[in-house]
């Protein structure tokens, strides 16, 4: 058996510039979210009133101050890598529908053929 085929040493770039990538977005997301906070915690709770107090309920910061490490970016991006390897059941519906067009096509097909040869 072929120990070479488990892991792709080709593939070690894409993987280091895909995990790069994806902690970028996850740090963005959270500086992001960050802004947002302080925005309706902050900034706007006033004119807020109890949407400001319920998002502040939500999300409880000490000072009401957002604060994130790399221990929640990387938590992140997991997270993120995981949710983008999930299975949706939507492609399973997608692939059924196609081969069921498909089968109706060809009878369609076959119907006129056969229709076609008897006249």
């Amino acid at each position: 058996m072929s120990y070479l085929t488990i892991v792709a040493p080709g593939r070690f770039l894409d993987g280091i510039v895909v995990s790069f990538f994806v902690m970028v977005v996850a740090g963005l997301s959270l500086f992001v979210f960050g802004t947002f906070h302080h925005y309706v915690c902050v900034s706007e709770a006033k004119k807020l009133g109890m949407v400001a107090v319920v998002f502040d309920k939500i999300f409880p910061m000490p000072g009401k101050k957002w604060a994130f490490n790399l221990t929640h970016t990387l938590l992140l991006s997991i997270l993120i890598s995981l949710q983008s390897m999930m299975h949706h059941p939507a492609q399973d519906y997608l692939e059924e529908n196609a081969i069921l067009q498909k089968k109706k096509r060809e009878k369609a097909e076959a119907k006129e053929e056969k229709g076609g040869k008897e006249a």
